[in-house]
């Protein structure tokens, strides 16, 4: 079957909902440079990707000093998936991280990444603004800008539809059940 050069893109059935997203809770005072999360080459282990913040002069300067307040778009190298984050602090988000930390929920928790949510100093907000139609290399790229992130920060990375946080080692199943997507990336089973 010839596939026509303006159809539309083969798609999974579904999408993304633009409500989705995953939070970074970043232990560093200070936050990487934009450019070490993503950039065209990939330099330096970031994500392979264009990103840039929202405000300021636009000067190609601005990608290698380090984050502060603010929103960032981040987009894949082909531009099929285009994310935005927004940095805040902790306070200004009205996150306490002892609320998680003194709850029965993180009662067995491993012991770092409950260092990592009490030294929680500023937070990261990444959603979908478009995604690939083939929605699977969207949910990769979106993984592993947070993984990426929550890495250079020293962070955690907690995702509140699965009720979950995630070290930076935890959030891309090490190996893959698929290889289109790992169910164990999005969900967490509670019950049995």
């Amino acid at each position: 079957m010839r596939s026509w050069p303006f159809s539309k893109p083969k798609t999974p059935g579904f999408g993304i909902s633009r409500s989705y997203y995953l939070t970074i809770l970043s232990s560093r005072s200070v936050l990487p440079a934009i450019a070490e999360v993503a950039n065209p080459a990939g330099i330096g282990g970031a994500v392979v990707g264009l990103a840039v913040p929202l405000e300021g002069t636009g000067e190609k300067a601005a990608l290698l000093q380090p984050m502060h307040r603010g929103p960032y778009v981040i987009a894949s190298k082909d531009r099929k998936t285009v994310l935005k984050m927004m940095v805040l602090s902790k306070q200004e988000a009205g996150y306490d991280p002892e609320d998680y930390v003194n709850s029965t929920l993180a009662v067995g928790r491993d012991p770092e990444l409950l260092v990592r949510i009490r030294a929680t100093w500023t937070i990261a907000q990444l959603v979908f603004e478009s995604h690939d139609p083939a929605v699977y290399p969207a949910l990769d790229f979106f993984l592993g800008i947070a993984a990426r992130l929550a890495n250079l920060s020293d962070g955690v990375v907690a995702d509140s539809i699965s009720l979950r946080y995630l070290l930076p080692n935890q959030v891309l199943a090490e190996a893959r059940l698929d290889p289109l997507i790992d169910v164990r990336d999005h969900v967490d089973v509670k019950f049995e």
